[in-house]
């Protein structure tokens, strides 16, 4: 008797942990999921290596593509020799549910690269559809508007250091800086808006300008070979 109970009690406890884990597994499909930031593009907000948890309800869950998109379904799939074949294709059209909300410029998006299907980029919504995009000296314009980035945004500066007896190193480590020293008092390095006030108010440094890149030196997302945009300099897009 006392085995029959304790059998029916085991039984009992993985069916419920079964049963857990068939829900929590769908619902990274359907309700949320959890990803790693990838790279340091999205900092003073989110640092590499930060773990979020993605709403998806907020656009509408993407409905899997193909089975292997499938929590369970897909450890079968890598048992089939033509299904493992098609393991990166697509097997059905790209569809998802309705969302409670649209995207808006200023969202924060979670999404795959268009290089790498299991590659996720986390970005900022800048423009929208029929929206038209311009990038000059680093500043964005959206129909012909500035657009007003956050204040945790960094541009690339350069600037002379007043005091070359001050240990500028040990304050820009402070600051969590990514600087580039090329000699003792000229530097290059990435700031935010407050950051650069802050070196600029306290006398520690004489500001120089905005770095721009003029020369197409590396490859833009518009993929076009007619027109020499750079990353700084771009438009009408």
């Amino acid at each position: 008797m006392l085995f029959t109970f304790l059998l029916q009690k085991f039984k009992k406890r993985h069916v419920s942990l079964i049963i857990f884990t068939v829900l929590f597994l769908y619902s990274k499909i359907f309700l949320f999921d959890i990803f790693k930031i990838p790279s340091s593009s999205m900092e003073n907000e989110l640092f590499t290596n930060d773990v979020i948890l993605v709403n998806k309800l907020k656009y509408g869950p993407r409905l899997p593509r193909s089975p292997f998109d499938i929590p369970i379904i897909n450890i079968g799939c890598h048992f089939n020799k033509n299904a493992k074949k098609r393991k990166k294709e697509n097997w059905w059209p790209y569809k998802r549910l309705s969302g409670t909300t649209t995207i808006q410029r200023g969202d924060i998006m979670v999404f795959n690269s268009t290089w790498k299907k299991d590659f996720i980029l986390v970005k900022r919504c800048t423009g929208l559809p029929g929206d038209t995009l311009t990038i000059k000296e680093t500043s964005v314009f959206i129909n012909g508007k500035e657009y007003k980035e956050t204040n945790a945004v960094k541009k690339e500066y350069s600037f002379i250091v007043n005091d070359k007896n001050v240990d500028f190193k040990k304050i820009t480590d402070s600051l969590q800086l990514d600087v580039n020293y090329n000699n003792a008092t000229f530097v290059k390095g990435f700031l935010t808006k407050q950051q650069l006030e802050h070196l600029t108010k306290d006398d520690l440094i004489q500001f120089v300008k905005d770095t721009i890149i003029n020369k197409r030196k590396t490859k833009t997302f518009d993929k076009t070979k007619t027109l020499a945009w750079t990353i700084d300099n771009m438009g009408p897009f």
